[in-house]
């Protein structure tokens, strides 16, 4: 990128509580790669059952967010699922751009009762 170019804006998009995590997100990847750049980080890792704090992904999202705008980054910001509600939580402390919520788990899930539940679903497994 040349210093007289400003980059194309950065979706930056959560995962939700699953397996796939960011895989369950490919096809938005492709539909959206040609305009804008696309993070889309890992807020947690499945095989591990110590990872199981709610919370602790939130604050993984938050640091990703801040990490873009300290760049410079217009950020969009999404999520899917409890990535949808993590999202909420952040556009509400951060200056995002915009915000795109995908079926957002508001009545299932919340920030403060996240980590109880994963746990509790994490030690099913």
């Amino acid at each position: 990128m040349l210093n007289n170019q400003t980059p194309p804006p950065l979706l930056l998009f959560l995962h939700g509580f699953g397996q796939k995590r960011t895989a369950e997100l490919d096809s938005l990847r492709q539909a959206f790669q040609q305009d804008m750049d696309i993070l889309m980080p890992d807020l947690f890792d499945p095989t591990d059952a110590r990872d199981s704090d709610g919370i602790l992904w939130a604050n993984r999202a938050l640091a990703a967010v801040e990490r873009q705008l300290l760049k410079g980054r217009e950020i969009i910001l999404g999520g899917f699922s409890m990535g949808a509600v993590i999202a909420c939580w952040i556009a509400s402390q951060l200056p995002v751009h915009k915000l795109i919520l995908v079926s957002p788990a508001f009545d299932l899930l919340n920030l403060k009762n996240t980590g109880n539940v994963l746990n509790t679903v994490l030690h099913q497994f």
